[in-house]
């Protein structure tokens, strides 16, 4: 009987506080991670695996900072002895002009030019002009580039045009075993221009 006296049963208020006392921290767990009904529901709309939330839209970029889709940033450059000759040339094969800086005291000098091919090509080109090391009549007529066009038609059109404006052809247009159409021709100082409808492998 003695030992009875200290059994445990279900109704006892000692049984009864262990029993509270066990369980209530896990019930203040539950309630303080429980979401609320907004969170619950953007966590039941599934989001495919490996994606991420979409980012702010950027806007565009402030004048005089690069924008790396449509600012070239790598330049042809070209010395010419008559850069006016030059520029009509260029012009001619479809080059933009976007900026020429001549020599105040010299009109017929320039220090320097800027020309666009496209939608990312770029040319700087400038003068044979003393007092300039990179800008000696040595650099005149060593420039050579490839120029993408956008079809084997136009190929042929900018050979036409680059002879029509002085040039001379070092090859004539032809279909390229490679892909694409290409042809060569010289400007009147000798510099070298390739165009073809071949843009590359990306």
């Amino acid at each position: 009987m003695a030992v009875g006296r200290f059994r445990h049963s279900p109704g006892r208020r000692r049984g009864a506080r262990g029993i509270r006392g066990s369980i209530a921290p896990r019930q203040r767990v539950a309630r303080a991670r429980r979401a609320s009904p907004a969170r619950r529901a953007r966590r039941s709309v599934p989001r495919p695996r490996g994606s991420r939330p979409i980012p702010a839209r950027r806007d565009p970029p402030a004048s005089g900072t690069i924008d790396v889709m449509t600012t070239p940033q790598l330049f042809l450059t070209v010395m010419y002895r008559d850069a006016d000759a030059g520029f009509a040339f260029l012009r001619a094969l479809g080059f933009e002009e976007v900026l020429v800086v001549r020599n105040p005291d010299d009109e017929r000098l320039v220090e320097h030019s800027q020309f666009r091919w496209r939608d990312t090509g770029g040319l700087m080109a400038g003068s044979v002009r003393e007092g300039a090391s990179h800008a000696t009549d040595d650099a005149v007529g060593t420039a050579s580039a490839y120029l993408v066009v956008e079809t084997d038609a136009e190929v042929d059109a900018a050979h036409e045009r680059a002879l029509a404006a002085g040039g001379t052809s070092f090859a004539a247009p032809v279909d390229e075993p490679y892909g694409g159409r290409g042809c060569t021709v010289r400007d009147p100082e000798g510099n070298t221009f390739s165009i073809g409808s071949y843009a590359g492998e990306a």
